[in-house]
């Protein structure tokens, strides 16, 4: 039966107000969409979608790039600059690696990382071919040119708005409390939970590094193909499953604690809204900036 709408009104005063979990008549699966639709919207407003985190690396890589241009020129030399190399846009953002926030995925992202270190690398050994053939890759200049390139790397500018730290830091606090207090035994449950399906590790980013070392080593070269490596799809079969059983491990806990976190989360967003306007704000800044240093005027 529908409350009447005084009483819904009143219920969702309560709830915006903290006092309430949620309120008994809304089904558990409807109280978990409402948390998770504002748990996203503050997180993605705090570390900025997976585009806007790479633009702000793409931004802060051109900005290194400009900065060691502009130390080559005072030096009177004339020396190319490599391309930047785009991140990965599957990141996933789980702040404070917090068991019961954070997403559950299909893979760690390892594999795809590896094959960009590789892209990486092959950006790197081709430009320094070219450099080569050019016979600019090596004397004065070109020790001149990697000076440059290092002071200008060592001063790279910031990869998120300012403030970001410190709301992070203040929104992991408050999901600490919630997942403290609503499932405490979370952490001792899902390393007993590992161990039972096979994967030894204390936490999640434990379990990750597991991953990770399930990986063959991967030379560097420019015919460096990772997934023809011996041992290669093995391991993206290992991470695949990591990714499963955590998940699996954690799912129950994970609803309880996102439902029980509606009422902080939403206090979150009311008192913090200027600042979570202005990190927003922040990130648009930086993609719009990234977008300028790429086509100049």
């Amino acid at each position: 039966m529908d409350l009447p709408g005084r009483a819904v009104r009143a219920c969702l005063t309560l709830v915006l107000a903290g006092a309430l979990t949620a309120c008994g008549t809304e089904e558990p699966a409807v109280v978990h969409a409402r948390a998770a639709t504002v748990y996203g919207s503050i997180v993605t407003r705090i570390y900025g979608t997976p585009a806007q985190r790479q633009a702000a690396d793409e931004r802060a890589w051109n900005l290194a790039q400009v900065a060691a241009r502009e130390c080559r020129d005072r030096a009177g030399i004339d020396y190319p600059a490599r391309a930047f190399t785009p991140v990965s846009e599957r990141t996933y953002v789980a702040p404070g690696d917090l068991l019961g926030f954070a997403p559950a995925r299909p893979d760690f992202d390892i594999a795809e990382q590896l094959d960009l270190l590789v892209l990486r690398a092959m950006n790197v050994e081709y430009f320094a071919r070219w450099m080569a053939r050019t016979k600019r890759g090596s004397g004065p200049a070109w020790v001149t040119a990697q000076r440059c390139e290092a002071t200008a790397t060592a001063t790279t500018a910031r990869l998120a708005p300012d403030g970001q730290e410190h709301l992070a830091a203040a929104l992991v606090a408050e999901l600490s409390r919630v997942q403290a207090t609503v499932a405490p035994t979370l952490p001792a449950d899902y390393r007993g939970c590992l161990r039972a399906h096979g994967f030894d590790a204390a936490d999640l980013p434990a379990l990750q590094a597991r991953v990770e070392q399930a990986f063959p080593a991967v030379p560097i070269g420019a015919r460096t193909v990772p997934a023809r490596l011996p041992g290669w799809p093995d391991a993206v079969a290992v991470e695949r499953r990591a990714a499963t059983v955590d998940a699996r491990c954690r799912a129950h806990a994970a609803d309880v604690v996102m439902r029980a976190a509606l009422p902080r989360l939403t206090t979150f967003a009311a008192t913090h809204t200027e600042a979570l306007d202005e990190m927003s704000a922040g990130w648009s800044r930086m993609e719009t900036e990234a977008r300028e240093l790429r086509f100049p005027d």
